[in-house]
């Protein structure tokens, strides 16, 4: 997050706050993004960049009297965020998670004695975000705006804060199924798992834009059109069946053999393999590779076996 610079011009005046970029200004921003649409794409790096917010509030006084009041009364303290950070991946999970929230209860905000001009539902409420604003700072953002237009508390706000970070940490935990994904051979099992997907269901896939990261996968289950038993049913199959995949093909070159070994020798080999963490397979390999590479114990076993079978003159 970068980090605040101290600042004194007209906005800064009219929201309190003399720091850029800041909780307040944000919170501005989404506002009256929410009531204008035309704001969305302001691009924050042109001079006039806050000039344009502070003519709006200028202009508005209404809308700028209802957000001053809520940037005095609403925000909740810093530290309850602490849990937002900066990610794509989060901000993407909490704008639908209010989304949501908005769709549910559309018709609360009627009821409201300050209003901050409420979206109807949750496509005007995505369609009213400033794109200017990304990661952490979108994120708090987003809260606040949702916060004040749904909540009439102080202890209702950081009650709401901390279901939906509890609800973030539960939603993450299942990201532990899909840590199979995520090591040296991530690129093939990401590629083989997308085509596992569209083989047991076309429409997991369908129109869908391939994950190319683990991130974008992640991304991708975040949809609540999974549910957490899906997720784990998904990624138990599709390592199965990986695995399967990588055996048949590890066995191209090799032929099943079968021959009997006396008790004794079964107990020795399994006392190698235990010792060194290879399968019995993997030792008979190793020790006949080995012996064709060096030949010292075979020919020194029918050497003693030749002094012991040859007659005494």
């Amino acid at each position: 997050m970068v980090a605040n610079i101290e600042i004194d011009d007209e906005l800064s005046k009219i929201i309190k706050s003399e720091y850029f970029p800041s909780r307040e200004e944000s919170f501005a921003w989404i506002w009256i993004a929410q009531e204008k649409s035309l704001l969305i794409d302001i691009q924050s790096k042109t001079p006039e960049f806050r000039n344009h917010l502070s003519r709006h509030l200028r202009e508005n006084k209404a809308i700028a009297r209802d957000i001053i009041y809520s940037l005095q009364e609403t925000l909740i303290p810093d530290n309850h965020l602490s849990w937002i950070v900066k990610s794509h991946r989060q901000a993407s999970w909490i704008e639908r998670f209010i989304a949501e929230d908005i769709d549910k209860n559309k018709n609360k905000t009627a009821q409201r004695k300050i209003k901050p001009y409420p979206s109807r539902n949750s496509s005007e409420f995505r369609h009213g975000i400033p794109r200017h604003l990304q990661g952490k700072n979108r994120s708090i953002a987003m809260f606040d705006y949702w916060a004040a237009m749904m909540f009439d508390t102080m202890e209702q706000r950081i009650r709401h804060c901390n279901f939906m970070k509890d609800d973030w940490h539960s939603h993450t935990k299942l990201d532990r199924l899909f840590a199979w994904l995520d090591d040296a051979d991530a690129e093939k099992k990401r590629d083989y798992f997308w085509r596992w997907l569209g083989s047991r269901n076309p429409k997991i896939t369908h129109e869908q834009q391939k994950f190319t990261s683990h991130k974008e996968l992640l991304i991708f289950f975040d949809h609540p059109v999974f549910s957490d038993a899906e997720k784990e049913f998904f990624n138990k199959e599709a390592r199965k069946s990986w695995n399967q995949q990588q055996r048949r093909e590890n066995s191209k070159d090799k032929k099943q053999c079968n021959f009997v070994l006396s008790d004794k020798t079964v107990l020795k080999l399994g006392k190698l393999a235990g010792k060194y963490g290879l399968s019995r397979t993997e030792i008979v390999e190793l020790l006949i590779e080995s012996e064709a590479k060096h030949e010292r114990y075979i020919s020194d076993r029918l050497n003693q076996k030749a002094l012991l079978t040859t007659p005494l003159e």
